[in-house]
């Protein structure tokens, strides 16, 4: 698994372990979506907090900056450009669904 930053290994882990319940605005998969696109628009800095390298397989966010930027909110859709360095082809999509 390739190392995260702590901040993205906390939006993950919440994303995996949401369980629905009756209510559906209640339920933690849309608590954790209004909770993220409350944060449109802002910019955050990380750091690797886990490094598991191997001299065949180097770390490539090693001595890089690490940003994520929460912006393309949309009711269905969360778009979150992640930046490794002057490498900015991630983004994070959360796509909102029927179950959470």
């Amino acid at each position: 698994m390739k190392t995260l930053p702590m901040l993205a290994a906390a939006l993950w882990l919440t994303a995996c372990t949401t369980m629905p319940t009756a209510d559906s605005a209640a339920m933690p998969a849309n608590k954790f979506y209004r909770d993220v696109a409350f944060l449109c628009g802002k910019a955050f800095s990380g750091r690797i907090t886990a490094n598991l390298p191997t001299p065949t397989t180097p770390d490539a966010f090693e001595g890089k900056s690490l940003v994520m930027h929460v912006r393309g909110c949309g009711e269905d859709e969360l778009r979150i450009p992640f930046h490794v360095g002057d490498d900015h082809s991630r983004t994070w999509v959360l796509t909102r669904t029927d179950q959470g």
